[in-house]
């Protein structure tokens, strides 16, 4: 089986039969909807989230009807769930080929290949201009990226831009396991030579291409965790990277717009209007917010008691789907967004008795 096969495995057994292949098809591809997003996070898959954005759905299919065709997985209507067979295999293949503690696609799911083509476009630019050459095809031809990079190398003589580069790059690799590490600089560019693909870089180091991927994913993400905690110790890096890695960025646009105005003490209802947006769009915002912001309160959405009454029904029903949860509490002042927001601000903490295999 190779890696691919083995991620939907995975998401299939965390999601303990609450979900549809569509949910994981939406994870992967990163898209960024309300549901998709609490996904991630309640189930414990926000390191996958948009992982592989250009995943086909035929190919989800044929790697289902592959992980049921071998008894890896069961059916049940549209929901599906891992066999013990189907856990073994998986727990054998975790603990040869753990996740990187540092894959984190919910934080980075954009960021990571945004900073990736600016890095190498600059590293190409200096390569070449240091040594006199100012006509050579560039590796991106994002318009957003080259301009970006015309600034940036205003900033800098080409010299000290190359020096300071060099050493960052080398102190800040110098933290990521070897392999991941390889598979960064081998995809680099420069004066006179071009840098590999991830699938030429898999087949040097006789790794699945997929799998290659992923760990390659989870050194950009490391480092961007790191210049987040340290940019004074990098600032080259850091600046490549500034406006991508604040903690607004989490959040979409739109939920941006709307945390404002709740900074601002206006209602649901009033934001709603102000935006002219229906309600529950607005909840919506508000259960994404809760779910990246500890620190924020649901206080004015929901009452002590309620909170209560939600946690005690979602652990005796052994259950995170909202339909069960909200047909056992059967009142009508606790609401599917209110069952929303404690699940949410439990995040992915919550572990029941049922789901407690891994």
């Amino acid at each position: 089986m190779n890696t691919f096969l083995f991620v939907i495995l995975y998401c299939i057994h965390r999601f303990h039969g609450e979900r549809s292949i569509s949910a994981i098809y939406h994870l992967l591809k990163g898209k960024k909807s309300s549901q998709t997003i609490q996904d991630a996070k309640l189930y414990t898959l926000y390191p996958l989230f948009g992982i592989f954005p250009t995943v086909a759905r035929e190919d989800l299919q044929e790697a289902v009807n592959y992980l049921l065709y071998h008894n890896f997985i069961n059916q049940s209507e549209e929901r599906y769930s891992v066999t013990e067979k189907g856990v073994n295999i998986l727990n054998e293949w975790i603990k040869a080929n753990p996740l990187p503690h540092s894959l984190n696609g919910w934080e980075y799911r954009d960021k990571w290949m945004i900073f990736w083509k600016r890095y190498t476009l600059i590293t190409q630019t200096i390569s070449n201009l240091i040594r006199g050459n100012g006509n050579f095809i560039p590796i991106q031809y994002d318009f957003e990226i080259q301009l970006f990079v015309k600034q940036f190398l205003k900033m800098w003589s080409k010299e000290e831009l190359a020096q300071k580069l060099k050493v960052e790059t080398e102190l800040i690799l110098k933290n990521q396991p070897q392999l991941q590490a390889n598979l960064f600089v081998i995809q680099l560019s420069g004066y006179s030579t071009a840098g590999n693909t991830i699938q030429q870089a898999a087949r040097k180091w006789n790794i699945d291409s997929i799998w290659a991927s992923i760990l390659f994913q989870a050194c950009i993400h490391s480092i961007l965790h790191t210049l987040k905690a340290e940019p004074s110790k990098f600032p080259v890096l850091s600046s490549i990277c500034n406006d991508l890695i604040s903690p607004m960025t989490q959040l979409t646009k739109t939920t941006q717009t709307t945390m404002q105005l709740i900074q601002k003490n206006y209602t649901i209802e009033e934001i709603a209007v102000i935006r002219n947006l229906k309600e529950s769009t607005i909840e919506d915002h508000i259960v994404e917010i809760t779910m990246n912001f500890p620190e924020f309160s649901i206080a004015p959405f929901i009452n002590e008691e309620q909170v209560r009454e939600i946690q005690e029904k979602m652990y005796h029903l052994r259950t995170k789907q909202l339909k069960k949860i909200k047909e056992a509490i059967n009142k009508d002042d606790i609401s599917y967004f209110q069952i929303r927001l404690v699940l949410s601000r439990m995040g992915d903490n919550v572990e029941l008795t049922r789901t407690s295999k891994r």
